[in-house]
Order: C-alpha cells, then structure tokens, then sequence
C-alpha cells in the first residue's frame, strides 16, 4: 500500500466510478489497437505485446480469482464494481477501527 493509499484509502463512489472507467478505457483502448494491427497484418506481434504487458502486470498484481472472466466484458465490469463495493466497505470499516478514539 502506498502512502497515498493510507491517508486516502479511496473508498469515494467517484474513485469506484472512475477505476471502472479506467478498466473499460482500457478495454476500447485494446480493441482499437487489435483493429489497426489486424489491418496492418500485425496480430501476432499486437498478442505478443500484450502478452508481455499483462505477464508484467500479472507479476505485480496477481489475478484476482472471484471475477467470472468467462462472461462478457459488461458482465466482468459489473462484478467489478461490486467486489470494489465490498472492499470499499471493508476499507472503510478497517479505517474507523485504526482511528483513535478522541477524548
């Protein structure tokens, strides 16, 4: 966790709202970028990278295993934002159990 994240565990809708958005751009981002390799005859090498990009990723944050990647980017995104729900909820109740009681 970074120091950002302790004083500011980010746990505002607008902060759950916004890592959707980031997924989802993300998402459009990739299927363009399939589109024009396609285009280009550069699939493979498009796999390649985003292969290599993902392991990187993948070896500083491992998959979390309770999203169904089976089901259809809309449905991946909806859970998405109910497990982050949860762990907001959780984050805030760790939070008011860290703050010292004023007397």
């Amino acid at each position: 966790m970074t120091r950002a994240e302790i004083s500011d565990p980010r746990t505002d809708l607008v902060e759950l709202a916004f890592a959707k958005g980031v997924v989802a751009n993300a998402a459009h981002k990739l299927a363009c970028g399939l589109l024009t390799a396609y285009r280009t005859n550069k699939t493979v090498f498009f796999y390649y990278k985003l292969r290599e990009f993902l392991e990187d990723l993948g070896a500083e944050f491992p998959l979390a295993r309770d999203l169904d990647l089976t089901q259809p980017l809309d449905k991946v995104l909806f859970q998405l934002q109910e497990r982050m729900s949860e762990a907001a909820e959780s984050k805030k109740t760790q939070q008011r159990r860290m703050k010292p009681l004023k007397s």
